[in-house]
């Protein structure tokens, strides 16, 4: 490795998990890749809470209007 601050974090990481470098290396590529493997953290209604969270109070009151006017009494679209 050509990089000081690598080589400085490698080693670090290699004292405190009382490992080579090499393994402490291997492990934490593995555990980013089996991070990146799973799913998405957000999910949809995260996003959508978020989304709810950063409306204005008339804002929400317009956009469940609009939803409910979407739908009938019997919850069929109208």
């Amino acid at each position: 490795m050509k990089n000081p601050e690598t080589v400085r974090l490698v080693a670090t990481l290699a004292r405190r998990l009382n490992t080579t470098q090499v393994q402490a290396i291997n492990e934490a590529v593995a555990a980013r890749l089996a991070e990146l493997d799973k799913p998405s953290v957000l999910s949809v209604d995260a996003v959508l809470a978020s989304v709810w969270a950063a409306q204005t109070p008339d804002e929400v009151r317009t956009l469940r209007q609009r939803q409910e006017s979407l739908y009938d009494e019997a919850g069929v679209p109208a």
